[in-house]
């Protein structure tokens, strides 16, 4: 049957079984994302989790992907900001057009993550997440600025709600992320549109390193989400 999410209002499929989740943690030998929402409406999810704590998962689609925790207690009391470990195994350009206009807010990536993507997330997951207050709108998914992954901002400029940078992504190892789960290193997208280039956009080099590029090109997709 269907339930209506408390935080977005949008209906979901009510889970009637806690599924078990594969999970790399020092506090939790098992767990479900049930639990892990429990704790979130009582503002404590950080308690349960250390930085690069890894839950392993299962899209729709059938793609596996691990979700890793990059920060917690950073914009509210209580709450865990996940990444994907690595990229989506298929890539996506931020805009069709060579454009920034309108920053993340207008962005197809944006569209592409909170219709497409968040569809594919089981259900049980999709009930806990919280949306984020993102340039005056509210994203279930989303991704890293620049800010958030480096600490600086070497490509951007006056980026709106950059935030601060998450724990796991200082070391730069952390910032190198496969096309797909185990796939080899790519480039993957940030939010924040390029202040040197009107048609593009910040993204992390395969390296780990920090560049930008036209919008239409194709990287890959790591999104973040906060329970």
């Amino acid at each position: 049957m269907y339930k209506f999410c408390p935080h977005c209002g949008k209906p979901f499929v009510e889970v009637s079984e806690p599924r078990p989740l594969d999970l790399v943690t020092r506090a939790h030998s098992s767990i479900t994302w049930a639990q892990v929402g429990e704790w979130s409406d009582r503002h404590e999810a950080s308690k349960h989790f250390e930085i690069g704590d890894e839950i392993s998962d299962t899209l729709k689609n059938g793609e596996e992907v691990v979700f890793v925790v990059v920060g917690k207690d950073v914009y509210q009391p209580g709450d865990v900001i996940f990444s994907l470990k690595d990229c989506l195994k298929d890539t996506h350009d931020m805009n069709t057009e060579w454009t920034n206009a309108g920053g993340w807010t207008a962005s197809g990536m944006r569209q592409y993550l909170n219709t497409e993507v968040v569809e594919l997330l089981p259900d049980d997951l999709r009930a806990i997440i919280k949306p984020r207050a993102l340039q005056g709108g509210f994203d279930s998914l989303w991704l890293f600025s620049e800010m958030e992954i480096f600490g600086d901002e070497d490509w951007t400029e006056k980026d709106a709600d950059r935030g601060v940078q998450m724990p796991y992504f200082k070391r730069k190892g952390s910032r190198v992320k496969g096309l797909g789960k185990d796939g080899p290193a790519s480039d993957w997208w940030e939010r924040s549109p390029s202040a040197t280039i009107s048609s593009g956009f910040c993204y992390v080099g395969s390296s780990g390193g920090a560049s930008n590029n036209g919008a239409s090109s194709s990287y890959g997709v790591a999104f973040g989400f906060c329970v």
